[in-house]
């Protein structure tokens, strides 16, 4: 029945207050992305600032990982 299954889902759940906590921190840490298109293919790509976030703070992978939480626009 319906009820055996939401008590199931329960049972799998993180706490809620856990489930908030992951969830403010990927906002507080999400990356602002733009896109552009490159007009010799028509192809579409992504742009991100660098990993440090910060002028002068160091390179790494431009790009943002799948798990990452990004924006095109300030709220």
């Amino acid at each position: 029945s319906g009820s055996c299954t939401v008590r199931t889902c329960w049972r799998q759940l993180a706490p809620f207050h856990e489930v908030g906590k992951r969830l403010k921190h990927k906002y507080e840490t999400a990356l602002k992305v733009g896109s552009t298109t490159n007009e010799a293919t028509g192809e579409a790509g992504a742009i991100s600032p660098p990993r440090g976030r910060a002028a002068g703070t160091g390179g790494g992978d431009p790009l943002p990982r799948t798990p990452e939480l990004v924006h095109l626009d300030d709220s």
